[in-house]
């Protein structure tokens, strides 16, 4: 015991000794992240709807189905309003869609 009334512990931790010799050169690293597969034309169309109205749609094709039938509705617009209508109905889809986030 010390002064203190405190007991010390012994030192139970293993030492390692490490030496490099000055002469190796240094082990290059090689790991690279793996890549993904490429996608396919469908893969890649389910990507863009579920990013677009993923959270409206409980599933890839309901989320595909609600994005065609929003461009369905803006090309109708665009026929029958003109194409100034329609640029202003996208605009406020994407507002709506960015606010819901």
């Amino acid at each position: 015991m010390t002064a203190t009334g405190s007991q010390t512990r012994p030192n139970l931790r293993p030492v390692v000794h490490l030496t490099v010799s000055p002469g190796e050169p240094p082990i290059p690293m090689t790991w690279r992240p793996p890549s993904a597969p490429p996608r396919s034309a469908r893969e890649r169309l389910l990507l863009v709807a579920e990013r677009a109205v993923g959270g409206l749609a409980p599933t890839l094709r309901a989320a595909l189905l609600m994005l065609l039938c929003a461009l369905a509705g803006l090309g109708m617009i665009a026929a029958i309003a003109g194409p100034v209508a329609a640029l202003f109905s996208t605009l406020v889809l994407v507002v709506i869609a960015l606010l819901r986030r």
